[in-house]
């Protein structure tokens, strides 16, 4: 039995479907009293491939959102380290991380000393987003170059004065 489990995660883990002959074992047949059809093999497969794959995805689901908490503290970080080097001012910049499936962007609107890791909006590849808050408002920016650029990891927008006043 622990060889077929072992058998079956690593089927998952390779997104491959064994065929029920290749983990069927004579301990399953005598312990039913009666030998399983192929159609009961398979079905039983599959559901243990899913359950597997399920139990996958929810540890992969658990490192994403840690490594997203460490992402959202740094989005932060940076908002505040912008104001404090003085090239920004108020909430005028912004900052985003790409994650899988989308990326962490600062909310808008939210003054950055006031800031926290759970006010840090996730906007999917779509432009949908979840939050407390809206994203900030160059939100779709961001969303151009992460689509158009998949190497990007991260981006600054400030706006420090004396390229606001060139700008202008």
């Amino acid at each position: 039995m622990v060889f077929k489990l072992q058998l079956l995660r690593r089927a998952a883990l390779a997104g491959v479907f064994l065929p029920a002959s290749a983990v069927h074992s004579c301990a399953d047949c005598l312990a039913s009293h009666s030998r399983p059809t192929a159609e009961d093999q398979g079905s039983t497969l599959r559901s243990e491939v899913s359950s597997l794959q399920s139990e996958f995805d929810a540890a992969r689901m658990r490192e994403e959102i840690v490594a997203s908490s460490a992402l959202r503290e740094e989005v932060v970080r940076s908002c505040r380290t912008m104001n404090a080097i003085g090239i920004n001012q108020g909430t005028s910049g912004n900052v985003s991380a790409r994650v899988p499936g989308g990326f962490l962007i600062s909310p808008s609107g939210l003054a950055y000393h006031l800031m926290t890791a759970e006010d840090v909006v996730f906007v999917d590849m779509d432009g949908n987003y979840w939050g407390e808050h809206a994203p900030s408002s160059e939100w779709k920016f961001h969303l151009d170059v992460y689509r158009a650029r998949p190497e990007a990891k991260a981006i600054v927008h400030a706006h420090p004065t004396f390229l606001s006043l060139i700008h202008i």
